[in-house]
């Protein structure tokens, strides 16, 4: 019979590793969902609109700058102060995207945590897989249960690389949209009156509009897959449990059987009245120890 005590041991690390990654895949679905970083990239793309009324003045103080600079009354100075509006609608700009990069970066640190939380999960995961195979190769011990328990552990590290993967697009496309605020931010162009100005306003909110669109479904989608996992992660989670418990009842009963319970003394003192009376008509305990 394989040691009750190991497989106690060994059922009772597996119910351990799957709690934990239970209850980090919750924490994961939860942080993505609408009560969570989706809100976050929300107030994201409210920032992009800011840029796109930015882009609107700019455009206005542009239009102002080409008809001052078609203008053959027009003097240095008055040329000089409608270049200078279109600069300083742009410093705005320039400032709003700014202010997106560090969101966005805020957002980006984040989406590493929740990765780092994944990669714990699939850890666990891993973990308790390892002390499967250990309590499958005990005589006896692999039965129908712990195939239905290897077929759930793996599964849930399937949803886990899955989910894994959307957080990894996800994080791309926010890293995307950084750097396009980034050098929106950092641009510096000369007002020519070709629009230039603007133009790069706008293929910047679009992209950013795209980016974060997309980041946004694909938490979406993880937080949906995670919760698609939920019922499977609950099932595995209670079975292992389950087998814990059993387990360490017959592991309790194998060692009750080894130690059993003293005699009571009153029939301890009984027993060795008889032993002494009869004494003589058996070996010596000096001679039973030098056997």
């Amino acid at each position: 019979m394989a040691d009750e005590a190991e497989v106690a041991i060994r059922t009772e690390q597996i119910a351990t590793a799957l709690s934990k990654a239970r209850t980090t895949l919750e924490s994961v679905a939860l942080a993505t969902s609408q009560t969570g970083l989706d809100r976050v990239l929300e107030r994201r793309l409210d920032d992009v609109e800011s840029l796109r009324t930015g882009a609107g003045w700019v455009r206005e103080n542009e239009a102002e700058a080409r008809a001052v600079n078609n203008n053959p009354e027009s003097e240095d100075v008055q040329r000089f102060r409608a270049e200078e509006s279109v600069r300083g609608a742009f410093r705005g700009v320039q400032h709003t995207a700014g202010v997106l990069v560090e969101r966005i970066n805020g957002t980006r640190e984040e989406l590493g945590e929740l990765s780092d939380q994944l990669a714990y999960a699939s850890h666990e995961l891993d973990r308790g897989i390892d002390q499967l195979d250990k309590l499958e190769q005990l005589p006896g011990r692999r039965t129908a249960d712990t195939e239905l328990m290897r077929s759930r552990l793996q599964n849930l590290q399937g949803a886990v690389g899955v989910a894994s993967e959307s957080l990894g697009r996800a994080t791309a496309r926010l890293e995307s949209a950084r750097d396009a605020a980034w050098k929106l931010e950092t641009s510096a162009l000369e007002v020519d009156g070709s629009g230039q100005h603007s133009l790069l306003v706008d293929r910047t909110s679009s992209q950013l509009e795209t980016d974060l669109s997309v980041a946004r479904e694909g938490l979406t989608g993880l937080s949906g897959q995670l919760t698609i996992a939920e019922p499977g992660a609950n099932e595995a989670t209670s079975q292992s449990i389950k087998m814990a418990i059993e387990s360490e009842r017959l592991a309790r009963e194998v060692q009750a059987g080894l130690n059993p319970q003293p005699t009571d003394p009153r029939q301890a003192s009984s027993m060795g009245e008889q032993d002494r009376r009869h004494g003589t008509s058996g070996p010596s305990r000096g001679k039973d120890l030098n056997l």
